[in-house]
């Protein structure tokens, strides 16, 4: 845990590597600091909580990292409560049971960064799952020039998985000049073969709003289930 202002900057050649091991988590910067990292490779965390790489209720900067192969309950890579600032970095690879790579509730600028391969589904004690496969919004997000390819949401709920890039349940988003491709929103399964289609491939608003301007949002996809309940279908983007 961070408690005093901190700035860790990496080597820019040769990758500054710090790892939990797949045990432990990485950072925690707490409410009332400003704090920045830069040119580093974080990898394999773990927690039960949120946020396996960074939690983050602090103003933080983060600049030409890596964030990789990291477990959690609420974004697998990130969790943001404060303001964070992310560029030039990619997200790859993290799980979560919502919010894959990122579970913001704060004010988060996302730019010139890639979210790749992240996925968001079953977590233990996690009772609802399958949100955001890259991230999971409940604040004030903003993206520029950024790219979500592959990310992926599976739901073991009754209903489907929902946005397979980004899950909106609340607060503001706007994208700008950004690209979506081949995220999925998975399928809802029982062992009676009956569950919910996934929803937004691409991007699923529950609350809130999502504005998308100059943005190519493309070969995404849902996968259907065999049963597929009524009500409030909300808004989707495939």
């Amino acid at each position: 845990t961070i408690t005093n202002i901190v700035a860790i900057t990496g080597n820019a050649n040769v990758p500054t590597v710090i790892s939990g091991g797949g045990t432990l988590p990485l950072f925690t910067f707490v409410a009332g600091t400003t704090n920045s990292l830069s040119n580093l490779v974080l990898t394999n965390g773990y927690t039960t909580n949120s946020g396996a790489a960074i939690s983050n209720s602090s103003i933080l900067t983060v600049a030409g990292c890596e964030i990789v192969n990291s477990q959690s309950k609420g974004g697998g890579a990130i969790f943001n409560s404060g303001t964070v600032t992310i560029s030039y970095c990619a997200i790859s690879n993290n799980s979560a049971a919502n919010g894959g790579a990122v579970y913001n509730a704060g004010t988060m600028t996302l730019r010139n960064s890639i979210l790749l391969d992240n996925f968001a589904g079953a977590f233990v004690n996690s009772d609802t799952t399958g949100f955001g496969g890259g991230i999971y919004n409940a604040g004030t997000l903003t993206v520029l020039a950024s790219t979500f390819f592959g990310n992926y949401a599976n739901s073991e709920d009754w209903g489907g998985g929902c946005g397979g890039a980004l899950f909106c349940f609340s607060g503001a988003v706007e994208v700008t000049n950004s690209t979506f491709f081949q995220n999925v929103g998975s399928a809802y399964n029982d062992s009676d073969d009956s569950g919910n289609a996934g929803l937004g491939g691409a991007a699923f608003v529950k609350n809130g709003y999502c504005i998308f301007v100059n943005s190519t949002i493309t070969s995404n996809s849902v996968t259907s289930g065999s049963y597929t309940s009524g009500g409030n279908p909300d808004q989707g983007i495939a």
